[in-house]
């Protein structure tokens, strides 16, 4: 008996001590711990900060390295923002009241708020641990040759075009090859195709690569690889290889193109693996008969030349414009021109060519062109094709100068397919003497650019990766060589992998020319080549050997060029080449260069990248030395005192990323060079340098006289960043300057100023030149106590114009900056601005006033962020002052920004309009006499009102405003300032309640993105003028235009009041793109899509839902009814992907079938994951037609069925059969109520599952219903004879027994190993619990007898 009530007492006496005792507890520690969890919250808001600032580092280096941030930590570092704000308001708030001991209910409520908010801070501070902060992206190469530039919509093209985008859709046809003659356009082709599908999104990942005709396995990985980013490590081929395909598999959909291939190559051998379903690859070939066998399907499409009318049409837009649309069209000209292009024989590149080489030519011309492309005067025997050889030869001859003609066949010596740098062209030309004996490296270089600017123009040479970069076609490359060799030049060229480097010793006697790729040679033999004048010998830091004579029989070498290898000691005989010129060691390991010092007549000597730490001593005895190169030898760390100073007639010297120990050991006997050596070198006119010490700068003569120059002066600095113009400085000084003059006389001419710590300086333009910069196009000022202005011409007796060239101006973290401009300045000053970021200065109030904002006509990009007292951005001043009634506004006295296309405005707590008058009252609460506490209170006025327009504005971002209102609700139908807006980001704006009024929403036809993100108060996206405005509801109206109709990505986020994202009297046409939807952390949601939104969202490609606490449904589906009878049209959907993860009360997706009058064929991917109330996915009028289902994952839900059973309106009780013919990924975890794929009867046919993976699953019953005329390979359904069928499926059992009894096993073996664990620990929790019962028990008795002792004190 004692025990049966100890068993009834025990229960009942814990419910009562937790209802009674519990509470009582709680708040009692209130009281008594006030100062501690105090103290615990300021510890944790502390904490937070401190991770705060840890992680935004770690998103500003990411940023830095030009990584994509991860969502999912922007998202914390805007809730850690905010949990920083509430703990900032808290104390804030305690601090103002009495909180002494006898205040006991305060106390009490603080202390309470105090341990919830820590509770949460902490939380927040655990959700800030992230394995990274970003990503990056896989770099698109060919997005950057502006492709659709180039194509030509041939009718011929664009049909293959659409053969090639239809067979990448096939899911049979894993290889495409493009097959033709050279020169007849494929590379072209395939690059505009990769564009089309960038563009279209059709893969998530795109690489493309060129062959080449003899293949370098590690090339190709490396190539791909970089375009993923993926970085290797291993040197081995296999390895690589198998860490290229893991890198593949890991894109759903990936594209890898491969140009210009020869013969059959092994992809598994590269890492493309014919496994992966889901990667195509695209080939161009001239042959037509590779083939790829062990990747299945492959579809060859054939690309013809141009036909007749396609040539002749292409010709006259190329060379005769002017004649076709003339009225008086010569006739004779016509023909000659139809002659001409039926010549090219079709191809492209010969037609441009040739036309571009007559283009603005006289008849004669043109005839005598015509008759040497008909009568040529040589045969070719070289393997390219006739007509694309005589047509670049034509092209060859037909340019306006012979340096041209040189530069052209000196650009057929680097590899296939290189990127060429104009740098080096213009070392080959000075050494080669191809300048016509132009002495000036300035004046030589203007004359490259000119050159190489005539050989694109002509077609012969492309654009490369940058503006310092060409490319040659090979087509042309080849012709080049063959041109050449006609000549009294003679080349070898050989820089594929496995190709004869030698042909018989007796043929060098005639090379002028050699160029040589070593990777795969460690030595080279001994030859004689007495009229070779260029030699290109390239490796990869490979080793060689040359013997001691190796450039015995050299005499008439101009050109050395030995890149990238490692020679132990270079021959000897180096010193017969007493006619040498340039020599480039770039990338080599030179052990010693002593031997160098014997070539006297040599001008130009690069060692770029070289490992050199001692620079020889004997260089300094190269007095005809122009250009020195000691660019990126990090190694660099001793050139010998006096050596510099001896190189009179050095005119470029290039010390990027390099030595800067200058005056090192200067009291020892200076044995490093003093920096002053510089200013013996008369002739200087280039100059790269960083110099720490700002000191002991060079005089400032030295600097008057350079004309291009990147000088770093301060310690700190890196060589990072673009280089736009040819004058950088970086500076940073101090007190301790001493050489004004050297300063001032660089500042004169700088084109791109950065500006760091900066001292004894309150305005820039005052302070360091006091005539304007005239010059300066960029100027970036970072990290500084005392700059109080950009420019104060109250200073000025005689104010120039300030900054009449600046392009770009970026402030960064100045403390002290009161404002840009102070004071009026002429007219033409900052009149060329085009880009502006200011970050924080947290005393500047507002960016410009309006007589400088109204003068910015060419602004083209402005970012403001983290300006704490930041009122307005263009300040009205009194004389301005507009007449405002309501919504009008007097259009004679509006700004404008006629070329600002991008605005971004964020963590501006105290911005209250864009256009507004400055010093805005801001309310002060007095805390004490060191502390005042500002507390900004939200304005509804319009952020961008009508009195400021942006008639080109694409980009706006707004981040943590506190404006409650972003337009005016009425628009002026001429207003301009929104009609253009492409991409739309609000995030952090607690005050604002709605986005925009209909009549805004209208005027955004352009809008493609639209994001919003935790804007608490915000209720609705689009609201009518006539709502209610106390309730903030939207109201009905009636539109008649669409709303954004040209949106295709809609990203919500954390928007704890929104309740409806659509407005159900939107025109039918509104949202028909969209294409993307993400909705995330939206708590008072029930609907995604109501029933009215159906019909418009049809191009939706990818929805993703997550952590909607309200979410009831996805889908709203009612049929339209009309006398009693559902009507509805039938509608196709494009939905893609589905994603719905932690979605608690979601019941359906689908609110009810449909029955086949909405259907989803292109769903691909569906995931479901942590949705409890879900009891089944898919109506079975959906799962009908899910015949591209490739990838299903249900986990952590209360589904019972994947298929709802079909009610008595479906389509009867007969069996349902179910094919999902794509599907090969089906995921079901940790779904204890799950029953069975489908209530009912049914068939179930998956040919393509290659993965089934189901856990804690227990009632899991992949076919119940008619299990003997259902198997999951193949499904016949079979009425007659059931014994046939029977032993069919009992064979079939017994294979997917033995296929699955080790990982019943293994499941077995798991699910007791976890039972086991689960009651060990309740078993340990019980046992807490009574202990811990007894010690609250204890802890009760002390408290009550200190209540007691209080309330008798």
């Amino acid at each position: 008996m004692e025990i049966c009530a100890g068993a009834i007492v025990g229960p009942i006496g814990e419910k009562i001590t937790n209802c009674t005792v519990d509470p009582v507890f709680r708040q009692l520690d209130y009281l008594l711990h006030f100062r501690s969890n105090m103290n615990d919250l300021r510890d944790q808001g502390k904490k937070l900060v401190e991770t705060r600032d840890f992680v935004q580092h770690s998103v500003d280096s990411a940023k830095s390295n030009g990584d994509e941030i991860e969502v999912m930590v922007t998202e914390w570092l805007s809730i850690s923002g905010q949990f920083s704000e509430d703990v900032e308001r808290f104390f804030n708030e305690a601090n103002g009241r009495s909180l002494r001991w006898w205040n006991m209910l305060s106390r009490h409520r603080f202390s309470r708020r105090a341990t919830k908010l820590a509770m949460e801070v902490v939380k927040a501070i655990e959700g800030g641990s992230f394995e990274r902060v970003g990503f990056r992206k896989p770099p698109q190469q060919i997005m950057t040759l502006n492709n659709s530039k180039k194509f030509e919509a041939f009718e011929s093209r664009v049909s293959i075009l659409k053969e090639i985008i239809e067979a990448l859709g096939d899911a049979n046809a894993s290889v495409i090859v493009v097959h033709g003659m050279g020169g007849v356009g494929k590379t072209t082709l395939v690059e505009e195709m990769a564009r089309l599908a960038m563009e279209g999104k059709l893969f998530d990942a795109i690489a493309m690569v060129t062959v080449k005709q003899i293949p370098n396995i590690k090339r190709i990985q490396g190539e791909i690889a970089d375009q993923l980013g993926l970085k290797f490590e291993e040197e081995k081929e296999r390895v690589r290889a198998d860490r290229l395909r893991r890198r593949l598999e890991m894109e759903k959909k990936v594209l890898v193109i491969l140009d210009d291939v020869w013969t059959k190559l092994d992809l598994e051998e590269v890492g493309i693996s014919s496994h992966h379903k889901g990667c195509k690859i695209l080939v161009t070939s001239r042959k037509d008969d590779v083939f790829f066998d062990d990747f299945g399907t492959q579809r060859n499409i054939k690309i013809n030349i141009l036909s007749k009318k396609e040539s002749r049409n292409f010709f006259n837009k190329m060379a005769c414009d002017s004649v076709e649309s003339s009225d008086d069209t010569d006739p004779e000209m016509e023909a000659l021109a139809t002659e001409l292009a039926d010549e090219c024989g079709g191809l492209p590149l010969s037609l441009a060519t040739v036309g571009q080489a007559l283009k603005g030519k006289g008849r004669p011309s043109w005839n005598d062109a015509l008759q040497e492309m008909k009568f040529p005067d040589q045969p070719n025997n070289y393997g390219v094709n006739k007509a694309a050889y005589l047509s670049l030869k034509l092209s060859y001859k037909s340019l306006n100068r012979d340096e041209a003609r040189s530069l052209f066949l000196l650009c057929s010596l680097f590899p296939e397919d290189y990127q060429i740098n104009i740098k080096y062209l213009l070392m080959y030309a000075m050494g080669l003497g191809l300048l016509n004996s132009m002495s000036s490296l300035a004046v030589a270089r203007w004359r490259i650019l000119s050159l190489v600017d005539e050989l694109k123009t002509s077609h012969l040479l492309l654009d490369g990766a940058d503006s310092d970069f060409v490319k040659m076609h090979d087509i042309v490359r080849d012709t080049a060589i063959l041109i050449a060799s006609k000549t009294k030049s003679k080349y070898l060229v050989r820089h594929g992998s496995g190709e004869s480097l030698w042909p018989p010793m007796d043929e060098f006697k005639d090379y002028t020319a050699i160029s040589l790729g070593c990777s795969d040679h460690s030595e080279l033999p001994e030859f004689i080549c007495p009229q070779l004048r260029f030699l290109l010998l390239v490796g990869k830091r490979t080793s060689l050997r040359l013997p001691e004579i190796f450039f015995a029989g050299m005499q008439e070498l101009r050109v050395l060029d030995l890149t990238g290898l490692c020679i132990q000691r270079l021959p000897s005989s180096i010193d017969q080449l007493v006619n040498l010129q340039t020599l480039c060691l770039d990338d080599c390991v030179l052990p010693d260069m002593s031997v160098v010092g014997e070539l006297k007549k040599l001008e130009i000597l690069s060692l770029r990248a070289s490992d050199i730490i001692a620079l020889p001593r004997v260089i300094g005895e190269l007095t005809n030395l122009k250009m020195l190169n000691l660019s990126d030898c990090s190694k660099l760390k001793v050139i010998p005192a006096n050596l510099l100073s001896r190189l009179t007639g050095l005119s470029e010297l290039y010390m990027d990323n390099s030595f800067k120990h200058w005056n090192v050991g200067e009291m020892e006997g200076s044995i490093n060079a003093r920096i002053s050596e510089l200013d013996n070198l008369q002739r200087l006119t280039t100059l790269h340098v960083h110099i720490p010490n700002p000191t002991i700068l060079p005089n400032a003569s030295l600097f008057r006289k350079l004309s291009g120059y990147r000088i770093l002066i301060g310690d700190g600095w890196d060589w990072s960043g673009k280089y736009a113009t040819s004058k950088t400085l970086k500076l940073k000084l101090d007190r301790s300057i001493q050489r004004e003059d050297a300063i001032q006389a660089l500042l004169e001419n700088t084109e791109d100023l950065y500006l760091d710590e900066l001292e004894s300086a309150k305005n820039i333009l005052f302070s360091l030149d006091h005539k304007g910069f005239p010059k300066l196009k960029c100027l970036r000022v970072n990290n500084n106590v005392e700059i109080v202005s950009v420019v104060n011409s109250d200073n000025m007796q005689h104010p120039h114009s300030a900054f009449p060239l600046l392009e770009s101006l970026f402030l960064k973290n100045l403390a002290e900056l009161g404002s840009i401009c102070r004071g009026r300045l002429p007219q033409m000053s900052f009149r060329n601005l085009k880009r502006v970021k200011v970050e924080s200065c947290n005393r500047l109030k507002f960016v410009f006033p309006s007589f400088m904002g109204r003068g910015l006509i060419h602004l083209q990009k402005l970012e403001i962020s983290e300006c704490g007292v930041m009122e307005t951005i263009v300040s009205k001043s009194n004389e301005t002052e507009m007449q405002i009634n309501g919504d009008k506004w007097d259009e004679k006295n509006m700004i404008e920004f006629p070329e600002l296309r991008s605005l971004i405005l964020q963590h501006l707590p105290a911005l209250m309009g864009f256009y507004s008058h400055d010093c805005i009252s801001v309310a002060s609460t007095k805390i004490d006499s060191h502390q005042t506490i500002s507390t900004i209170q939200p304005s509804y006025r319009p952020l961008l009102n009508q009195q400021v327009s942006f008639p080109k504005l694409e980009t706006l971002k707004l981040h943590a405003l506190n404006s409650g209102k972003i337009w005016q609700d009425k628009l002026a139908s001429s207003f301009y300032g929104v009609k253009t807006i492409t991409s739309l980001t609000v995030e952090g704006c607690a005050s604002i309640k709605y986005l925009m009024t209909i009549t805004v929403a209208k005027s955004l036809v352009k809008l493609e993105r639209l994001e919003i993100n935790n804007c608490k108060l915000m209720k609705a996206i689009i609201i009518s003028e006539d709502q209610d405005r106390d309730n903030n509801y939207p109201s009905k109206s009636h539109l008649q235009e669409d709303v954004f109709p040209s949106l295709e990505s809609l990203v919500i986020s954390r928007m704890d009041a929104l309740e409806t994202l659509w407005d159900n009297e939107a025109a039918s046409g509104s949202f028909t793109k969209l294409k993307k939807v993400d909705i995330r952390h939206c708590k008072k949601l029930e609907t995604i899509f109501p029933n009215y939104m159906l019909n418009r969202v049809t191009n939706l490609e990818r929805l993703n839902v997550t952590d909607c606490s309200s979410l009831v449904e996805i889908f709203q589906v009612k049929m339209p009814v009309i006398n009693g009878n559902q009507v509805a049209a039938f509608v196709a959907n494009h939905l893609k992907e589905l994603k719905l993860l932690r979605l608690p009360k979601l019941k359906h997706i689908w609110s009810s079938d449909p029955h086949r009058l909405l259907s989803y064929p292109s769903l691909q991917l569906v995931h479901t994951i942590q949705c409890q109330s879900l009891l089944n996915l898919f109506p079975v009028s959906i799962a009908k037609d899910l015949i591209r289902l490739e990838e299903l994952k249900i986990q952590f839900c209360g589904v019972e069925e994947i298929v709802a059973k079909q009610g008595d309106d479906g389509d009867g009780d007969g069996d349902a059969s179910f094919v999902l013919s794509g599907l090969t990924s089906l995921s079901l975890w940790n779904l204890f109520e799950f029953k069975s794929f489908y209530p009912g009867r049914y068939t179930l046919d998956c040919p393509s599952l290659a993965s089934l993976d189901v856990r804690h699953c227990k009632s899991f019953k992949l076919m119940e219903g008619t299990l003997e005329n259902s198997s999951l390979s193949a499904v016949e359904k079979v009425e007659d004879d059931q014994s046939s069928l029977r032993g069919k499926l009992e064979r079939r059992e017994s294979d997917v027994l033995k296929e699955t009894s080790t990982r019943k096993e293994e499941i077995t073996t798991i699910v007791q190993d976890v039972v086991e664990a689960e009651l060990t620990e309740l078993r340990a929790q019980l046992q807490a619990l009574v202990t811990g019962q007894n010690q609250m028990m204890e802890r009760l008795a002390q408290l009550t007898t200190i209540a007691n002792e209080t309330v008798s004190k």
